[in-house]
Order: structure tokens, then sequence, then C-alpha cells
């Protein structure tokens, strides 16, 4: 049960509730279906108590039940809260400025935030390529080797990004991960001067990204904008060229202060 019990800055946490949006969060992943043996496997979780969640979640009517195949889904009824957030953090406002860009470059262009110390994917649009990357809505990346999460970490108060660096594991994923917090301190600053980061393979193997910053009404960082594709694609005159977009187009995006997570 340690994934459900890492946060400790609330003394007094409801445990059924945890419990229950951790099996929300389980029957959001990428299967369609889960059964209650799986949930239980995932969640780690007597089956009586897995039984009472999805029968409460079912009874409110976020959970359906196949007959059929036995297994529980996630209902529409989440989509009322997904439809919420967009309105709240204007996606439907970027999303043209995002289609404009892929339509240019015909690469992938992903918008992002930043979401207790990692990167959050919300909205992808696609490169209409054979050879193009999986990066999917709602998933998390980490932050430190990232060209989306170092965007936002570039524009954080000095204390935020010490606290960040002190309080996250900077883990390596490939050869050429920096996870020195010194050398990141620098790469920030450097970030902060040029307006945009670029990281190559720093945390795929053979895929590079290039993010700017969007930031809020009163000139907070509020979001980061990017594109991502193979590094096999990627030549050093197309580089600059999607770097002076992405900045133009960044230039043009200003969110409110609610955007903010």
């Amino acid at each position: 049960m340690e994934q459900l019990d890492n946060d400790k800055s609330f003394k007094y946490p409801v445990r059924s509730v945890k419990f229950a949006f951790f099996l929300v969060e389980i029957l959001a992943r990428g299967k369609m279906e889960y059964s209650i043996a799986e949930l239980m496997k995932e969640s780690q979780l007597p089956k009586g108590t897995v039984y009472r969640l999805l029968g409460t979640l079912r009874s409110l009517g976020y959970i359906a039940h196949n007959q059929e195949s036995r297994k529980y889904y996630l209902t529409y009824k989440f989509s009322k809260i997904g439809i919420a957030m967009n309105e709240r953090i204007h996606i439907l406002d970027i999303i043209p400025h995002m289609k404009r860009l892929a339509g240019k470059y015909k690469e992938m262009v992903n918008l992002a935030v930043l979401d207790q110390g990692q990167v959050v994917y919300l909205h992808s649009i696609e490169s209409p390529h054979a050879l193009k990357l999986d990066f999917k809505v709602g998933t998390y990346q980490p932050a430190h080797c990232t060209a989306l999460g170092r965007a936002l970490l570039a524009y954080q108060e000095e204390t935020t990004q010490n606290a960040f660096l002190k309080k996250n594991k900077l883990k390596s994923y490939t050869p050429k991960t920096v996870t020195d917090p010194k050398q990141l301190i620098l790469i920030f600053q450097k970030i902060r001067e040029q307006g945009y980061s670029f990281v190559s393979e720093e945390y795929r193997p053979g895929v590079c990204c290039i993010a700017a910053p969007i930031f809020d009404d009163r000139g907070n960082i509020a979001a980061s904008l990017s594109f991502s594709l193979p590094t096999a694609r990627l030549e050093s005159d197309i580089l600059n060229k999607m770097v002076k977009s992405l900045k133009n187009t960044v230039e043009k995006i200003t969110l409110p202060q609610a955007f903010r997570s």
C-alpha cells in the first residue's frame, strides 16, 4: 500500500476516498475494462473493499459493469469533469495554435503543465508520419529530463526549483540524462536566456523535444508547448525554424491565472 500513503501533507485523509480514487486511476489506464481480480492485483486491496468501492462508484454513475465480460469501466460522466477542466484552462483557445504548428511542420505538438513535480500532458496533436511518438493525454513524465518539464521548472522561483531538486529523485533514464542539480540549475538559467528548452535523448532514446513557456496574465509560468519528434528527422535548419515558430506562438498565448494548477 506504499503507493497510497506517500502523501503526508494532510494529517487526516479519508482512506476510503483515497482508495476509491486509486481505483478510478487504475480504470483510467490503457485497458478499457478491469475485472475485480485485476483491480485487486493492481490496487493491493482486499476483494471486499474493492467490491464495496465499485458498488458505490457504480451507484453514483461513474463506473459501469459489463454483464458479458463481468468487468468494470469508467462512464462518460467523467467527461463532464474533463469538459469543465478544459474550460478552466482554456485548452480550446490553445488548440488552434497547436494545429497550425503541427500542420506546418508535420510533427507532434504537446501542451503540458507541472503537477506535483511531474509533467502531465493536457493535449497532443499527433504527427502524420509512419514513424511517430505515442505520448498520451493524461500521462505523466519526469520534469527534470524533458523539454516540457524544464521549460516549466526554469521559470519557477529559485526556492521552488531548489525544493524540487531536493525533494524529487532525479532518475537517469538514458546515458544522456542530466541528474546533477547544479548542472540542471545552469540549464534552467540558459532556458530563461534563450526562451526555450531543447532535450535530446535524455528521457527516451531516439527522441528529442523543443519546448517554450506559456505565461498567465500576471506573468507567471502556467504551461508549456512543445514539438516532439524522432532525432533522425531533426536537422539544424529545421530546429532553428521550429524554435522560432514555437516562440512566436507562445507569445500570442496569455492564459488566465486560474490556469495554474
